[in-house]
């Protein structure tokens, strides 16, 4: 069916709605068709919050308020979420400050949308309590870097039946170049400079492996925007799009390559 419907030579107009990459949903739509399924006050306010890898909202039910992410259409598999929803409880009833998924009435956590460009999932999440970290403030940084120990010694035996792929060199750097071989077509020193570093990033990340360099769940993004600090200098992870398995000296690289922004 053609989207297209012509008045005139001048004039057209679109029948049926026009293909989409990336559409933000409607919050008034989100608080009557989906936030409605959670065991919420009444009144309830949603507003758009930030547009990111996923898109976010913030929801403010009477006094108390959640994060509502809505993935991006294609970018997760509903195991990679459910995976990202079983650390995340593990993490909670192992006393570790996150926030976590909030069940619906009927149990489950995740929604599934029909947006213009495809299928789009939906869950809520609690509010990390407190505000956000000075990552220029030497105590703030102890305290964050010291919560990202938490969070891998709390998971030494956390398991998911869920799949999902590991952060190890495939992903890394395979993967990696594959995305910017499309950008550098026409660079062949640039495309070249890539192949050679990386290759001598695998070298040295495969000594240290061997080595015993630490393998175990990550956070996956854990910069010190990802965080908040209440009192008591409590430290509430969010955001655990991108955790996987992997060498947890990624989480601490993954600070390092924030700061370069």
């Amino acid at each position: 069916m053609s989207h297209v419907s012509r008045f005139s030579l001048r004039s057209t107009s679109f029948a049926t709605p026009f293909p989409a990459i990336h559409s933000i949903l409607s919050p008034t739509a989100l608080v009557a068709d989906i936030l409605t399924h959670y065991n919420l006050v009444a009144k309830m306010k949603c507003i758009f919050l930030a547009r990111g890898v996923n898109d976010t909202y913030l929801v403010q039910a009477g006094t108390v308020k959640y994060i509502l992410r809505v993935y991006t259409a294609g970018w997760r598999s509903l195991a990679d979420i459910l995976y990202e929803i079983d650390v995340l409880l593990y993490l909670q009833r192992n006393g570790v400050p996150v926030s976590t998924p909030v069940a619906q009435q009927d149990g489950n956590y995740i929604t599934i949308v029909q947006a213009p460009e495809g299928s789009r999932q939906v869950v809520l999440f609690t509010y990390a309590a407190g505000k956000a970290l000075n990552r220029h403030d030497a105590t703030d940084s102890y305290h964050h870097g010291k919560a990202i120990a938490t969070i891998h010694n709390a998971t030494a035996l956390f398991t998911s039946t869920h799949a999902r792929t590991a952060l190890d060199l495939s992903y890394l750097l395979d993967q990696s170049l594959q995305e910017l071989k499309l950008l550098l077509a026409y660079t062949s020193a640039d495309w070249s400079y890539l192949q050679d570093l990386a290759e001598r990033l695998r070298s040295q990340v495969e000594q240290f492996s061997l080595q015993g360099l630490d393998w175990g769940f990550c956070h996956g993004d854990c910069h010190m925007l990802n965080d908040h600090i209440s009192s008591g200098s409590v430290i509430t992870f969010f955001d655990f799009d991108c955790c996987a398995t992997g060498w947890r000296a990624y989480d601490l690289a993954i600070v390092r390559w924030s700061e370069g922004f």
